[in-house]
């Protein structure tokens, strides 16, 4: 029996497993302005606390250091 045979199927949460790239910002970074990564119908832009946010689908970004 093969070893996904042997695992019970997964139920609930989602375990994938991420990959985290470390090479210090390699990938482009979102701006104020950009377009939203999620919809792609709204520009994201700067909320209350920093973060960016779409106004049209709600996807939001944290990282911002004060």
């Amino acid at each position: 029996m093969s070893e996904a045979e042997q695992r019970p199927p997964m139920t609930g949460l989602d375990l994938t497993p991420l990959s985290l790239d470390l090479d210090g910002g390699s990938k482009s970074e979102l701006h104020a302005g950009d377009l939203c990564p999620h919809c792609r119908l709204a520009q994201l832009d700067y909320d209350g606390t920093l973060n960016l946010a779409c106004p049209k689908c709600g996807f939001t970004l944290a990282g911002c250091f004060t």
